[in-house]
């Protein structure tokens, strides 16, 4: 992928379509409340997850239940829009609820090459932000270290429902919340 930012085409497999409905059909869907944003430990900002395969070295499969229709789903994806698939380093659903804040914490999901892609699962608002900074070129920190830099827009991304971004994982990024009343789901997934 030689774009920084890509939107890519989603073939809304049969798969795809039915982990969807298991996510919003399933009164008993398991989220998980967390207040550590990639590594930044926050006590204004809360959001809910579901790991399906967290970081480490090597990742770990956090939801068995999940997996490998996630990776088929992933595969499905990125073969439709002629991308080849190397390694998968994480796979997550998110959901987050409004905040008066401009913004959560800009980050960077690894300290090594990886691309990003986010799926936006329904229609809410919460803009993807994706600033002009890199890790490793702009700052060296550790992600955690982003408060004390001052970044700079270089894209926001609208969500709409089966939506899909990839971009570049080493340029800095974060979201804007969804307004009140609404919660903004995405399924996020780090690769090569």
């Amino acid at each position: 992928m030689s774009k920084i930012i890509e939107e890519l085409k989603n073939p809304l497999t049969e798969e795809y379509l039915n982990f969807k409905k298991i996510i919003f059909e399933t009164e008993n869907f398991p989220w998980f409340f967390s207040s550590d944003t990639t590594g930044i430990k926050s006590d204004t900002y809360y959001f809910y997850y579901h790991a399906i395969l967290t970081r480490g070295s090597p990742p770990t499969v956090a939801s068995q239940g999940l997996f490998n229709g996630c990776k088929l789903i992933l595969e499905q994806i990125l073969n439709f829009n002629d991308i080849e698939l190397k390694n998968i380093y994480r796979m997550s659903l998110n959901s987050t609820h409004y905040y008066p804040f401009k913004y959560n914490n800009p980050h960077v999901d690894h300290e090594y090459p990886h691309k990003n892609m986010l799926i936006y699962l329904n229609e809410s608002e919460g803009h993807t932000i994706i600033f002009k900074e890199r890790y490793g070129i702009d700052y060296k920190e550790n992600w955690s270290s982003t408060n004390k830099h001052k970044f700079h827009i270089m894209k926001k991304i609208k969500p709409q429902k089966d939506k899909i971004v990839s971009f570049d994982g080493s340029y800095f990024h974060c979201h804007s919340f969804p307004k009140p009343n609404q919660r903004r789901v995405v399924f996020v997934c780090t690769y090569i």
